[in-house]
C-alpha cells in the first residue's frame, strides 16, 4: 500500500466560485486512491461530483 495526496474541485458555474478539496490516503494504486478521496470529500461535505486534478505518491510500503 501506498500513500497518495489527492486534490481536486468544484466548481460553481453561476458564480464561478471554486471549492478546493484535498485528502491523503492510503490505497493500492492511483484508481484506488481516487475511490478513497472521492469517499472522504464527499464525508467533507462535497454535494456535487468532485474533479480531481492530482493524485500524487507521496510515500510508499506503508501500513494501511
Amino acid at each position: 500500500m501506498n500513500l497518495y495526496s489527492v486534490e481536486g474541485e468544484i466548481i460553481n458555474g453561476s458564480n464561478l466560485q471554486t471549492t478546493w478539496y484535498q485528502t491523503d490516503v492510503v490505497a493500492r494504486n492511483k484508481d484506488h486512491a481516487e475511490t478513497l478521496a472521492r469517499d472522504e470529500f464527499r464525508r467533507q461535505g462535497a454535494f456535487k461530483e468532485v474533479i480531481i486534478n492530482s493524485i500524487e505518491c507521496i510515500d510508499e510500503e506503508v501500513q494501511s
